[in-house]
């Protein structure tokens, strides 16, 4: 769960400008204001524009989103909260390199002339109504509708089936909810509607490679997918926490009801596979694969339950336990795009178990702690095994992983000048009962940790604000990043890294402000992502950027 929160609009005229450039022709224009409409309306806005010609080869980004949101007080019962949101991301695709180029030449790219691309638009609009019945009551409604256009050439199919794909959504929804105020409690329940339409669109392409280097493609003529889905989801739920002594309590439920009903646009006589082509081992197989399902309704049904428990210690510090019981059905794209799968409609939602137990506190006027131990088992997961005797693949629900942790946090207030933050993290994240694709047979990875999981993450601040420069302000950082098995046979590792970054600002007066961070001070080289086919020993690597510069300006008026 994400809970997006936009900033509110100030009743006083405001306008702040942000102009920032950097490493790699990295520019950014940031606008933000607000004023009052009335005496019980204000509008605000944020505009980001960025534009980067990015550390790889051939890899720009631009981005360009607007958020707007009007708050209004039509009386002393009843508000409204309106958000539009609007965003245009176009961005290159970076291909991962092998360990000599990775070593030699991280900027490299295989991918040129927009190969693997991705185009993004989302729109984003949503209405908050509250009616304040009394006191202790309160009736909240919000509608809400978004549409997204995806395009996008898919990099990690580049090599084997290269395509363009555009995906479209469209959603109406409403979330409503009533909450009372029971004095020592406090109740909640609500209904949850999301009706959603979606089209999924496949073009086969073919790529035309000069030596390592892809630069061009042309469409085939040939649509691998063309369909249409149409989902409903119904969610009513409740939540209630009451406090007895030094113990506070909650409680909720949630049922979630999926239907999607599924059509197929083309034409049943399109082939679903290609003619043979010498394949992996040097044994024939198709060209292509693209099973489709036959047009059909799939439904999923999940009551999803939530304990938590808090006990006051002392003023400044408690304990806490949480209970979760999570699920995700399978995406749209998982059921109907079926590729060497031929039951993929089938699957079921992914459920996930977790418990948490934790502390948290302050021990002094200066430092402020938490420390948490989870345990979360998830079941049903989608995971691919081939037939050792048909040699037919097929995915299904079989895949048990178990992922249990302990997570630290610390904030110290040091003096007037220095401060400090820690957060690390230490995980144990297995397979339980987990099998996949291994060459024409399964591979059965049961009792292995899972693969680009690592065991270590920590962030450590350290900021400085002198008392004889009051208008200074820097602070270093220090990144750790663990060590990590690169596929799920455990046999090849990644050995980690560690960054160190720099920030400052300095205010002019209460108007101007100017800052810069350099990012990876030393220079290390790093990946970002590093990953093997099981069976190749073989790595390949997502490098991560060298030294970069940032620096900007704010204005305010």
């Amino acid at each position: 769960i994400i809970n997006s929160l936009t900033k509110a609009p100030s009743a006083q005229a405001s306008l702040n400008t942000t102009l920032e450039v950097g490493s790699d022709q990295w520019r950014r224009v940031l606008l933000d204001g607000s004023s009052a409409v009335s005496e019980r309306s204000r509008v605000g806005w944020q505009i980001n524009v960025t534009d980067s010609d990015g550390y790889r080869d051939e890899a720009s980004y631009d981005r360009a989103s607007l958020t707007s949101r009007w708050d209004i007080d039509i009386n002393d019962q009843f508000s409204a909260k309106t958000i539009l949101t609007y965003t245009e991301v176009d961005q290159s695709g970076v291909s991962s390199l092998s360990e000599a180029d990775y070593k030699n030449d991280g900027a490299k790219n295989f991918y040129h002339n927009d190969i693997a691309y991705r185009e993004v638009e989302a729109l984003r609009f949503s209405s908050e109504l509250n009616y304040q019945i009394n006191n202790d009551e309160l009736l909240t409604f919000i509608p809400f509708y978004r549409n997204n256009e995806t395009a996008m050439m898919p990099s990690w199919m580049i090599s084997y089936d290269p395509n363009i794909a555009k995906t479209e959504f469209e959603t109406l929804g409403l979330l409503s909810k009533y909450r009372i105020n029971l004095g020592e409690g406090e109740f909640i329940v609500g209904v949850d509607l999301d009706h959603t339409s979606a089209e999924y669109n496949e073009r086969r392409i073919d790529t035309v490679r000069e030596g390592e280097i892809y630069s061009a493609f042309s469409e085939t003529g040939r649509t691998n997918y063309d369909y249409k889905a149409n989902q409903l989801t119904t969610s009513p739920y409740f939540h209630y926490e009451w406090v007895a002594a030094k113990w506070h309590f909650s409680v909720g439920l949630r049922y979630d009801s999926f239907r999607v009903s599924y059509d197929d646009r083309l034409d049943a006589l399109t082939a679903e596979v290609g003619p043979l082509v010498m394949g992996w081992g040097g044994s024939l197989s198709p060209e292509y694969r693209h099973f489709r399902p036959e047009d059909q309704t799939v439904t999923h049904e999940q009551w999803s339950p939530k304990l938590g428990a808090i006990y006051q210690l002392s003023e400044n510090q408690n304990i806490y336990f949480n209970y979760r019981h999570a699920f995700r059905t399978p995406t749209i794209g998982q059921l109907f795009r079926s590729g060497s799968s031929s039951n993929s409609a089938d699957f079921a939602p992914v459920k996930a178990i977790s418990y948490e137990v934790g502390t948290r506190g302050q021990l002094n006027s200066y430092l402020y702690y938490e420390l948490a131990i989870y345990q979360m088992h998830i079941e049903d997961d989608i995971v691919s095994r081939i037939d050792n005797t048909t040699f037919d693949r097929k995915n299904v629900n079989a895949g048990e992983t178990s992922h249990r942790g302990i997570e630290l946090g610390l904030d110290a207030q040091l003096n007037q000048e220095w401060s400090a933050g820690l957060s690390f993290a230490y995980t144990e994240q297995t397979y339980e009962d987990f099998s996949t694709v291994c060459g024409i047979s399964a591979c059965d990875f049961s009792g292995n940790d899972i693969s680009k999981a690592p065991k270590t993450l920590g962030n450590l601040t350290i900021a400085y604000s002198p008392l004889t420069v009051p208008w200074l302000s820097m602070e270093t950082e220090s990144s750790h990043f663990g060590d990590y098995y690169t596929d799920e046979t455990n046999t090849q590792r990644y050995a980690g890294h560690d960054l160190v970054n720099l920030r400052a600002s300095y205010q002019l007066n209460e108007q101007w402000e100017l800052y810069a961070r350099v990012q990876n001070v030393a220079d290390k080289r790093y990946s970002t992502y590093t990953s093997n086919r099981v069976g190749d020993t073989e790595l390949d690597y997502r490098p991560g950027m060298p030294r970069s510069v940032f620096a900007g300006i704010k204005i305010s008026f």
